[in-house]
């Protein structure tokens, strides 16, 4: 009994030190890192998004209606740091799809 007591012990010891230096501005540092990686809008096909998008702060981005959204990759984030408006109307709408039948996803980011 004792031995089981003790290995628990030792068990939530570890568990609890390894989990320490987990922070929230650890994951601040992951994100900044990862927004860094994307291009800006102005400089992306719309019709062939292959990779993350971003409207910068200070920025504000209008996408019509009529406008399609063709995303080609696995997984894209359309982080949002300015504005971003969109314009698409019942009978004219901004369609947003993906280009293959493989699954995969998208995130609009807002800050």
């Amino acid at each position: 009994m004792k031995k089981i007591l003790k290995k628990t012990i030792v068990f939530l010891l570890i568990a609890a030190f390894s989990l320490a230096p987990i922070s929230p501005q650890s994951f601040t540092n992951f994100q900044q890192v990862q927004f860094a990686q994307a291009t800006d809008i102005k400089d992306v096909d719309l019709n062939n998004i292959v990779e993350n998008v971003l409207i910068p702060q200070g920025t504000k981005y209008v996408i019509e209606a009529g406008t399609s959204l063709v995303f080609n990759d696995e997984y894209i984030d359309f982080i949002v740091e300015g504005e971003l408006e969109i314009n698409g109307t019942k009978d004219d709408p901004v369609i947003i799809k993906k280009s293959t039948t493989r699954r995969s996803s998208f995130s609009i980011i807002t800050k």
